[in-house]
């Protein structure tokens, strides 16, 4: 009886851990679709404002306020600074999460350790348990 149910836990324990190992790989992928989607969201907006500022240095141009090198030049200065700012904004985002990996890793350890005490006493409790009924098994046949 004591090795049906020993078995039966541990049965019942690598399932459940099998399921968590599952359950992580598919919240780490939708972390990583979630970061990709930010990132690409970063890239099309300065593509955009980029866009933009080029259309109004082409303004200028068409109106003489400015001459083709001082429009070259600007539109290369607008692409550096765009440039730098969807590199500083894609920082942002990884840093952010990197922050909350380690904020989520914290937890999960002290959840992991929560949960180890917690099998350890149910562990001695199944053990206890066993031995009782070993016990008055062993007085009802006596």
């Amino acid at each position: 009886m004591r090795i049906i149910t020993y078995s039966t836990a541990v049965v019942i324990w690598l399932l459940a851990t099998v399921s968590l190992c599952a359950q992580e790989t598919k919240d780490a992928q939708a972390q990583i679709d979630y970061l990709q989607g930010k990132i690409e969201a970063v890239q099309a907006e300065e593509k955009e404002a980029l866009k933009d500022e080029v259309i109004a240095i082409n303004d200028r141009l068409e109106k003489g306020e400015i001459t083709e090198e001082q429009a070259t030049e600007l539109k290369q200065a607008a692409a550096e600074k765009r440039a730098l700012k969807e590199k500083r904004r894609q920082k942002a985002i990884l840093d952010s999460f990197q922050r909350q990996r380690k904020i989520d890793d914290a937890i999960q350890a002290k959840v992991t350790a929560k949960r180890q005490l917690e099998e350890k006493a149910a562990a001695k409790d199944a053990e206890r348990l066993m031995d009782k009924m070993d016990a008055d098994r062993q007085r009802m046949l006596d």
